[in-house]
Formats: structure tokens, sequence, C-alpha cells
């Protein structure tokens, strides 16, 4: 593997997944660890082609809609027969808005499997290490609380932290800090990640500190009511990345039914440069 930071798609499309398709999944690789984020319907079987779930550091899920986390109820399963079989290491790290995260606890992992998973709530502006990985946390505009987040590697010499280590029992959130020392190659974070949301600073502010940005397209076109908008549309994100200084921009988050090659080419337009559509098995190094 390199030693730069990888991004592998596991699933592009929501609020459900069509014929042969997946919702979102992403599985982001550093020389030391490995992190999913989001786990939607079908994203499950195709982390399997890349990675065992004993190997996975953390899963980090970014707001509670289930085609941004419905396979971790399989998840648990799958997790449970490795505790039995005695490959399973510990818990695994599952990192939560603060805001439901009790009721996301109890519904989706239950009593019974909760001692699989060390919870970790986060908030606007959490800073959390994972491994030699730092992400931050953004607050965007969706229907329910939604973070996106930007992604960095920590540079070696830098302190290890192990702010992601907090568990549910301390009824802690991890508060805004300043972030670890990272790597010099860059002032811009590595890989912002809009999650779902709609226009608003907390995006510009990523889009515009980001080297490559995976940007939701939940849309076709812009909705009548622009200002209540909970997703995007390819002319927005592609005028909004021009003159960013993005290295890539990366579309994901398609309706099943979308025409994808078209969103793309309208976003490509809209940025005066080559824009990417997330696909399925795709690795990006980064």
């Amino acid at each position: 593997m390199s030693d730069g930071i990888s991004l592998t798609i596991l699933g592009n499309q929501g609020p459900y997944p069509g014929r042969d398709g997946a919702c979102s999944g992403y599985l982001v690789r550093s020389g030391r660890g490995a992190v999913c984020v989001e786990l939607g319907p079908g994203s499950l079987a195709h982390l399997q082609r890349h990675t065992a779930v004993t190997r996975l550091d953390a899963l980090i899920i970014s707001h509670y809609h289930a085609d941004h986390l419905s396979d971790i109820l399989t998840l648990r399963y799958a997790l449970r027969m490795a505790q039995q079989r005695g490959t399973l290491a510990g818990a695994l790290r599952l990192v939560l808005p603060a805001a439901g995260m009790d009721e996301f606890l109890a519904s989706y992992i239950g009593a019974a499997y909760r001692e699989l998973f060390d919870a970790v709530p986060v908030e606007d502006g959490s800073v959390v290490n994972i491994e030699d990985l730092v992400f931050t946390f953004h607050r965007m505009k969706h229907g329910v609380e939604s973070f996106g987040m930007a992604l960095q590697r920590r540079a070696e010499s830098g302190s290890a932290g192990d702010s992601a280590s907090i568990g549910v029992a301390d009824r802690r959130v991890l508060a805004p800090k300043p972030a670890p020392a990272l790597s010099p190659a860059t002032s811009r974070a590595t890989l912002g990640y809009t999650s779902d949301t709609g226009p608003c600073e907390a995006l510009e502010a990523l889009a515009a500190t980001s080297r490559v940005l995976l940007a939701e397209c939940g849309f076709s076109e812009a909705p009548v009511d622009v200002g209540g908008a909970g997703h995007l549309w390819p002319d927005y994100i592609g005028s909004l990345a021009r003159g960013t200084g993005l290295n890539r921009l990366i579309l994901t988050h398609f309706a099943p039914d979308a025409d994808q090659p078209a969103l793309v080419r309208a976003a490509s337009e809209a940025h005066g440069a080559m824009v990417w559509g997330a696909a399925i098995g795709e690795t990006y190094e980064l």
C-alpha cells in the first residue's frame, strides 16, 4: 500500500440502492489505518472485497439516515462471529453524531451487541485521531444533523493522541480543539467529504480547504426551493469547485435512476475542469 491515503468507493447511491448498486460507503486507508466512512445498504459486501471487517480501525457514520448506515445491522453479526472464532481483537470504534446517539445505539446496535462497539460521539468542530489519520467534523445543512469531514494524515512526529478512545459510558462529546500536527506536505486537507448537505457556508469552506472533494450529488438539477435544499446538484457543485484549487472533484450519492455520466459532464462544464464520478470498486490514491 502507498504511504499516502487511498479512497475506495464501496457504494455511491442514495436514498436506496438501484439494481446492482449500493448506497454510500467509503474505505479510507493509510500507512497504518483503515477506516470505513458510512455503511449504507450493499456496501458491507463491497467492503469485504478490500479488507476484512476485523481489520477496520473505525467506522464513521455522518448522520442517521438509513442509506448511510443500515448495513451496520448485519455488520453486528459479522463481528459477533469473528469474536466467537477468536479473530476479533477488540471493540470496533464507532464514530457517531452526539445528538441522537443513544437512540441509534438502542435501535440499531442493541444491548446484545453493544460490547462489539466503542461509541465515540462528535459535534461540530470535533477532531478524532484514528491511527495516523485525523478527521475534523463540520456540521452541514440537511434534514437531520449531518457532518461533513476533512481528512488529513498526521505527521509521524505529531502527538499520537487518542481522542477517539472516549466511549459512550463517559457521557462526553469530543469538543472542538486544535488539530494535531499534520503532514507539512500541504496546508489543505487531503480529502473533504460533504456527507449529505445543501449549499451552506461550511460546505464552501470545506471545498476551499481540501485538495480532493468527495461531494454528494443527490439532485440532477437545481430544486425549486434552493434555499431549503438538503442535497446538491451538478451545476452548483461544479461552480463551487471552480477557482478553489481542488486537485480533484469526485461526485457520489447519485439517485438510483440518475444518468451519472450526464451529471458528471454537467459538473465538469460548470467546473471548467474534469470531474470524476465515484464508481463502486474504484480506488483513488490521494
